[in-house]
C-alpha cells in the first residue's frame, strides 16, 4: 500500500501539489536527516542538506519517475549535496592555507621557489576570477581578499 501511495504522491508533486510533496517530505526527511547526519557529523548541515534536496526535488519535480525509486533519487542527490559540501570546504582550507602560507613569506628574501609559486597562484586566482559571473566575483573578493 505504502509504494502505490508513494507513485500517487510522485504524480501530485510532478503536477506541483504542495500537499503531495509535504507528504513525501513526511515519508522520507527523517531518514534522509539520518543519513545526512552520519555522513556529516553535524546536525547542522544535516539539516541543510535536507531542505536542499528537497528544495531540488521541488525545483525539478517534472522530472521525477514515479516507476523509479523515489527513495533512491533522494538518497543520490542528498549524497550528491554532502559530496560537494566536503569539495568546496576542502578547496576552501587548501586556499585559505596557500593565502597564510603566502602572507608569511617575506618576498624581499632570497626564496626564488617560494616567490615563483606564489606568482604562480596569484596568476590561476587571476584567470579564474576573469570567469566568474559579476555577483560571484564581487562575493569571492570580498570573502577572500
Amino acid at each position: 500500500m505504502k509504494e502505490r501511495a508513494e507513485k500517487e504522491y510522485i504524480e501530485g508533486l510532478r503536477q506541483g501539489s504542495q500537499q503531495d510533496f509535504g507528504m513525501l517530505y513526511n515519508m522520507y526527511a527523517d531518514h534522509l536527516y539520518g543519513f545526512a547526519l552520519k555522513l556529516s557529523r553535524s546536525s547542522v548541515v544535516a539539516e541543510e542538506i535536507v531542505q536542499d534536496t528537497f528544495l531540488t526535488v521541488w525545483q525539478k519535480r517534472e522530472l521525477v519517475e514515479p516507476t523509479y525509486s523515489f527513495k533512491a533519487f533522494l538518497f543520490t542527490v542528498a549524497k550528491n549535496r554532502i559530496l560537494n559540501l566536503f569539495r568546496s570546504s576542502i578547496r576552501q582550507f587548501e586556499f585559505e592555507d596557500f593565502v597564510v602560507h603566502a602572507n608569511s613569506i617575506n618576498l624581499s628574501s632570497n626564496s626564488t621557489d617560494e616567490k615563483i609559486s606564489y606568482d604562480e597562484f596569484i596568476e590561476i586566482v587571476r584567470v579564474a576570477k576573469e570567469v566568474l559571473p559579476s555577483r560571484q566575483l564581487e562575493i569571492f573578493e570580498l570573502s577572500k581578499e
